[in-house]
């Protein structure tokens, strides 16, 4: 009895495990709109978001029927832009706490039918530059060009959160993550004031190996497929402080491997949702989403809210005499 209550419960801790192996597919929903469009140099700013995540799909794309996993993540993030060599760059960074509990019903004696993790989840650096259409511009440069195409170079570096292999349900993916993306801003307007914009971001990430699994788990490697991303926007402001948008976000790739075995958890999902933003102040901006996974394999169930605040600085540059 002893023996099958163990084995019960090994074989649920490891789909548990699955369901946070990838920690960055889940808590990364895409960048949102307007984060593709160009901007002048010199900003800082911090940012402030809430995401609320709640599923019974895995971010690999494993479906846990009797599960309720909710995800509860506070990212905080800087930015600041500048010009290199006449083109826009800019570099970020962001930090992420959380918290994720995980409800299981149906579950046998001996095994456990709620976990709860705390602490640091995945982050990442980033460092964004200018390819076609995006120059470093001052503010007051930037006020005067007319909306055009533009197109960046985007490369982000993410780093584990908190992880313990001991641990069941972990934050962290223990390994790291390069991810590149080549966003795009397209203007359908020409009026500032009611700017209507579409916003083409595809990318890949390419995930180094786990090499000290869940001790549950009783593998030595985790490896993961690269995984490519479609995300696209389509915004547009009603006046100049409001503007909502309609996203798209697709994902497709991103099979794991447990000791070079490979598992049937591919990812093909899209998702959608609708956004709103509002600016408070002159450096003070807030937005919103509501999104749903559109579809995905085996009648998964996803939903999405997130809610965030801006805070600008613009360092101004002397007028001219010239």
């Amino acid at each position: 009895m002893r023996h099958t209550q163990l084995m019960v419960l090994k074989k649920v801790y490891c789909l548990l495990f699955l369901t946070l192996l990838l920690t960055q597919t889940t808590f990364a929903q895409g960048d949102g709109p307007r984060s593709g469009l160009l901007a002048p140099t010199g900003v800082f700013g911090i940012a402030s978001k809430y995401v609320n995540l709640s599923t019974n799909l895995s971010p690999a794309t494993v479906l846990v029927k009797q599960a309720d996993f909710d995800i509860q993540l506070f990212p905080v993030s800087a930015f600041y832009t500048f010009k290199i060599k006449k083109q826009f760059a800019q570099v970020l960074g962001v930090f992420t706490p959380g918290r994720a509990e995980l409800r299981l019903t149906g579950t046998a004696p001996g095994v456990p039918d709620q976990l709860n993790a705390s602490g640091i989840a995945d982050g990442f650096l980033g460092f964004k530059l200018g390819m076609i259409g995006a120059p470093g511009l001052s503010l007051k440069e930037f006020a005067k060009r007319a909306p055009t195409f533009s197109m960046f170079s985007y490369l982000r570096f993410w780093y584990s959160g908190k992880y313990a292999s001991e641990e069941v349900l972990n934050l962290g993916s223990n390994r790291f993550t390069i991810q590149y993306s080549l966003p795009m801003a397209i203007p359908l307007s020409e009026n500032r004031a009611r700017m209507t914009w579409l916003e083409i971001t595809p990318g890949i990430r390419f995930f180094t190996p786990n090499k000290a699994p869940q001790l549950l788990i009783q593998k030595n490697e985790i490896q993961q497929r690269p995984l490519f991303q479609l995300e696209t926007h389509l915004s547009h402001n009603f006046s100049k402080k409001i503007w909502v948008a309609a996203n798209l976000h697709y994902q497709l790739g991103g099979r794991t491997l447990l000791d070079d075995i490979e598992q049937d958890n591919q990812i093909n999902m899209l998702g959608g949702s609708l956004s709103a933003g509002y600016k408070i102040l002159p450096f003070l901006s807030a937005s919103a989403d509501y999104g749903r996974r559109i579809f995905g394999d085996n009648g998964v169930n996803s939903r999405m809210i997130r809610a965030g605040l801006v805070f600008t600085y613009v360092k101004m540059e002397p007028d001219n005499p010239n």
